[in-house]
């Protein structure tokens, strides 16, 4: 039998306005960049958080969380960029142009830079030849300079599994952790959504043991590719993503998640919603869920316009069916 006269006695809310103010203050929300995505994230994420960004191959998961990890080392965040997809020098590569974009570089300078850039990054040329040739490539290198030191960025591997994330979280120590992406996170004999389960509860572990902001990019299932929208329960092991994610914000092309009543009798509008790119917010337990963002691609310098709004238009709910 339980002692009641020796339980510790739990705390009234009286007592919790008492001590509120005895800690240590957090640092806060870090912003990832895209201002009306961090008004809709509360500020934007959150330490000791693990936020999905999910979509379909080619819609900018990469561009869209490079981007947002170059803001946050810019910012003063030290951040570490784990990539299971290319290598450091494909990274930089979109870094430079990335910032050409950024400066507003004609399309001349950007089509002559990017071939210069892509042949540094396959070793076909040295970088300190071609940049003393091209003043916009040195412009781009003064740029990552800014943030060069703040940013780490790690070629994954099949050698690279959880262990060696946290054993990396520990000794660097970033604010903040992308792992793009998550599927592909090695667990030793496991696979399928055994091995997702096993990456995402992971992750979850080193986010709250460190307080770091772990932003992992995550794919869709096939028959989820096949839909105009892609959704939560679309994700390769959602019922694990789903929850153990703080946060889930999925990207869709805005011209097939748009309900087609907004596009049918107007093809000028059809082909504006092309250059858009809809990020919207499945999950969030900072606040409400089922906001829906939107960013102007410009792809040819490998980032999305950070002004971007919210979508006035109706989408789709993820079905096949005739909307």
């Amino acid at each position: 039998m339980i002692d009641i006269g020796m339980t510790p006695a739990a705390p009234t809310l009286a007592d919790v306005f008492d001590t509120i103010d005895d800690h240590e203050l957090s640092p806060g929300a870090i912003a990832s960049g895209f201002a009306v995505l961090d008004n809709a994230l509360s500020g934007g994420f959150h330490p000791g958080d693990v936020t999905l960004i999910g979509g379909g191959p080619g819609v900018g998961k990469t561009i869209a969380t490079l981007q947002m990890a170059r803001s946050m080392a810019l910012d003063g965040r030290e951040v570490a960029y784990v990539c299971y997809e290319h290598g450091d020098r494909a990274l930089l590569a979109r870094l430079l142009l990335l910032e050409l974009g950024e400066m507003g570089a004609s399309r001349s300078d950007v089509i002559d830079a990017t071939e210069a850039i892509w042949r540094v990054a396959h070793g076909e040329a040295h970088w300190s030849v071609l940049a003393s040739r091209h003043l916009v490539l040195r412009a781009a290198q003064s740029k990552v300079g800014q943030y060069a030191d703040n940013l780490m960025v790690v070629e994954g591997s099949a050698t690279l599994g959880l262990p060696e994330l946290v054993e990396l979280t520990d000794r660097i120590q970033p604010a903040v952790l992308f792992v793009d992406y998550l599927q592909k996170v090695p667990a030793e004999n496991l696979s399928g959504n055994n091995r997702v389960t096993a990456a995402v509860e992971g992750l979850k572990n080193l986010a709250l043991a460190t307080g770091t902001a772990v932003i992992a990019v995550v794919a869709g299932t096939r028959a989820g590719l096949e839909e105009r929208r892609l959704r939560l329960h679309h994700l390769r092991g959602a019922e694990a993503l789903a929850y153990e994610a703080d946060v889930v914000v999925l990207l869709n092309e805005k011209s097939a998640a748009v309900s087609r009543r907004h596009s049918a009798f107007d093809a000028v509008r059809s082909k504006d919603f092309g250059r858009w790119t809809v990020f919207s917010v499945e999950k969030n337990r900072h606040g409400p869920a089922g906001l829906n963002v939107e960013f102007m691609k410009d792809f040819a310098t490998f980032r999305f316009v950070a002004d971007g709004r919210f979508v006035e238009e109706r989408l789709i709910d993820g079905t096949s069916e005739t909307d």
